[in-house]
Order: C-alpha cells, then structure tokens, then sequence
C-alpha cells in the first residue's frame, strides 16, 4: 500500500510539474508583423534563397579567383550582372589601386617516373614562375620549416612588396634542384 502512495505521489507532482509547461507551450504568439525588416530577412532567406545557386556558379562555373587573374574577372562581372538581374540599380565594378601581375594556372602535372610511375598530388603556389617543357631529374631531399626563400635564391617579384614571401619557396626549389643535379633535361610537352 505505501509502495502505491509513493507512485501515485510521484505521478501527481510529475503532472505538476509538467501541465505548466504544456499550457505555456499552447499559448500562441502573436503573429509576426510582416513588414518588420527582420521578418522580411529571416523569409527571403528561408523561402526564396539563392546560396547554393550562388556558390555552384562562382565555384564549379567560374572557378578559382585569383586577384588580378581573369577569374576574378569573370566573377566580378557576372556578380554584377547578376545583382543588376535581381533589381539592384547601378551595379557596376570600381578599380581600385595597382596590385601587379595576375596569375592563372593552364597546366600542371608531378609524376615519379621511375622505378615506378606514382603520380604526385602537388600544386604550384600562387604567382610562382611558370617552367617551359618538362623537368626530368633525381629527387633529392630538402628539410624545409618555413616560408623563407632558400639562402642565396632570391625570386624576382611581380607583385607589391607586400606579398614578397609568397612563391618564393617553389621558385627557391627549383633553383636549388637546377644548382643540385645541373643535368636537368628540359623535353617539349
């Protein structure tokens, strides 16, 4: 019999406890006003966004986007078309001071070659200088633990001063590995 008062207690404070929080729950807000811009934002965004739409076309159509390089091009002016599209009155694109060269990567592959071919999943660095035909040499191992161009291998800049590190450590490689084996053969593409 206690065990039963003791159940029976402990369901009666659980519905006390509860039934509050179940009435505060059916309480209905007031309807949002429509033309509080809030509101305006959360529903373009919810109902009528273009986000992925947006990053598809900048990111698989357009691709990278480089400063200077003719995909910022691209994607500067198709933004601008596309803002004109959506009702925004004069969209149009400002230049803005000199920031140098741009820079575009048209092709690139790193392979071992022998004893076995393994392909190497590499990327030339951003502004570094381009290679003409194919480099063939032993491989040699350099510890690198920074950005630092390598000692006595300057590369000639074509950006601001600003971006000087940048590209310089591929360039460095190169050199050293020009100086190092000195019998690299240059073949046609």
């Amino acid at each position: 019999m206690i065990v039963v008062r003791r159940y029976a207690a402990i369901v009666l404070l659980m519905i006390l406890l509860v039934s509050p929080a179940t009435v505060a729950a059916q309480t209905t807000a007031p309807a949002p006003d429509p033309n509080d811009p809030i509101q305006r934002i959360k529903e373009e965004g919810m109902k009528r966004s273009q986000v992925m739409q947006t990053l598809s076309y900048l990111s698989d159509v357009i691709g990278p986007r480089l400063t200077a390089s003719p995909g910022m091009k691209r994607a500067n002016e198709w933004t601008r078309d596309q803002l004109t599209k959506w009702g925004l009155q004069n969209a149009h694109l400002e230049t803005w001071g000199p920031f140098g060269r741009g820079w575009t990567l048209k092709k690139f592959s790193a392979q071992v070659v022998e004893p076995l071919a393994i392909p190497l999943i590499a990327y030339p660095k951003a502004w570094s200088p381009g290679i003409k035909g194919t480099v063939r040499a032993e491989a040699i191992h350099l510890d690198i633990k920074s950005e630092a161009p390598l000692p006595g291998h300057a590369e000639p800049s074509y950006r601001p001063n600003y971006f000087s590190s940048l590209g310089a450590t591929i360039s460095a490689l190169h050199s050293a590995l020009q100086d190092r084996i000195g019998s690299a053969r240059a073949e046609p593409w």
